[in-house]
């Protein structure tokens, strides 16, 4: 794994639609490998249950709390986001 991008969010129900239709939208080379690792910061909206969904529909990891999302990396480098 090349590259890990962690976003974590806290009742991030509302702009949580848009970042990951970003991520959707880059244009990663071929030679790079990448994961997008969601954490669910014990939100009260409904965060967990659209980032679930994308979980689904998606063979990424998941990592379930901030605390351990740089042991869930596989990268050498690895980027945090946080609402």
């Amino acid at each position: 794994m090349d590259i890990s991008v962690v976003l974590c969010a806290y009742n991030g129900a509302a702009s949580l639609g848009g970042a990951l239709a970003s991520f959707k939208q880059l244009s990663i080379p071929g030679e790079l490998s990448w994961e997008l690792i969601l954490i669910d910061n014990n939100s009260t909206d409904s965060t967990r249950e659209i980032m679930q969904e994308l979980i689904a529909s998606s063979a990424r990891n998941w990592a379930p709390r901030r605390n351990i999302c740089f042991n869930t990396t596989r990268a050498r480098w690895a980027n945090t986001s946080m609402s």
